[in-house]
């Protein structure tokens, strides 16, 4: 195997996820919600619906991405900005509006995504998944639409990539400790020291309550969906975990036993493997019909390798990463 991740290396760059350009995000534009930054968009599924508060059928739709929102309120895998699009901007009109829908999301005055679908009407959404591609567009409060996003944040990791933030509150009195907030790396020191300075007094103290609130739903959400992953897809939870127990190891104490007992499981570990050698190949890029070809290759021969294990046919896991593969080396035939 150390060979031939040598070879595809030697054949092929690393790829890295499209980063995104964003117009209109700067406070000038903000209307309500969270207010939001490049970078902490990056990676991120977005879903941006067009509207505008003078459109009736958009203030209908209001009330369905209220629920969207709600629905994955604790989910920092997604991201839904509502980009108004005013006739006469009336910033203090859209915010009760807003208000009265119930819409906490982020709502900014004409916030796109450069090189989005576009629409000559309202209202109107598209989805980019976590890679930087933009999987659907069309008119929101619609059945495909909510498929469309489930399927997304599904595919995107669990929680952040190693090295991200855990929090997107800025800090003003706490930049040192937010520094060491990362996902990846031990926190708990970090939040220790929140955990004293929250209970003092003034701005300060608030902030640094803000702080550890925003952590610790990062931990609630994880923990959720890996306890979600440990029924339904035991070597995925196995993968996805490592981080979070890099990051917080005493919260994730609990889990650990669960996960050894995971792995005991007939097949986990081999299909835990064979996620793991997807991930790398996955990351690879092909740019010639040779690398591409080569490459098709190694993954049928990966994929003949996870049918040898005669796991049944309606094996969830199973059924998972297979289905994983063939969409792999589909993809890389197509591109020929």
């Amino acid at each position: 195997m150390k060979h031939l991740y040598t070879l595809l290396f030697l054949l092929c760059a690393w790829q890295s996820y499209a980063a995104l350009n964003f117009t209109h995000l700067s406070d000038e534009f903000h209307v309500s919600g969270p207010k939001r930054t490049a970078k902490e968009l990056q990676g991120r599924v977005i879903v941006v619906e067009n509207w505008g508060s003078w459109c009736g059928p958009c203030v209908a739709s209001l009330p369905h991405m209220a629920q969207l929102d709600a629905k994955y309120a604790k989910d920092k895998r997604l991201v839904i900005i509502g980009a108004h699009i005013s006739r006469g901007r009336n910033d203090d009109y859209v915010r009760e509006l807003l208000k009265k829908k119930n819409c906490r999301y982020s709502v900014y005055e004409r916030f796109g995504i450069e090189g989005a679908p576009t629409s000559v009407g309202v209202p109107f959404a598209y989805i980019y998944d976590h890679k930087g591609n933009c999987v659907w567009n069309g008119r929101p409060a619609t059945k495909e639409f909510d498929a469309a996003i489930e399927k997304a944040v599904a595919a995107a990791p669990v929680f952040s990539d190693a090295g991200t933030s855990l929090v997107t509150t800025e800090a003003v009195y706490h930049k040192a400790i937010v520094k060491k907030l990362v996902v990846g790396k031990n926190v708990e020191a970090a939040l220790n020291q929140l955990k004293a300075l929250s209970k003092r007094k003034g701005d300060a103290a608030d902030e640094a309550a803000a702080l550890l609130a925003e952590c610790r739903e990062w931990a609630e959400s994880t923990e959720e969906n890996l306890q979600q992953l440990c029924e339904k897809l035991p070597s995925k939870a196995l993968e996805e975990a490592q981080l979070y127990i890099k990051t917080m190891p005493k919260q994730a104490a609990s889990l650990k036993k669960k996960l050894e007992d995971l792995i005991k499981q007939p097949g986990t570990a081999e299909l835990l493997d064979s996620r793991k050698t997807l991930a790398k190949l996955s990351q690879v890029k092909t740019n010639t019909a040779t690398a591409r070809k080569n490459l098709c290759k190694v993954a049928s021969v990966q994929l003949q390798k996870l049918e040898a294990l005669q796991l049944p046919e309606d094996h969830a896991d199973y059924k998972d990463i297979k289905a994983l593969w063939e969409a792999f080396i589909k993809r890389l035939s197509a591109d020929d």
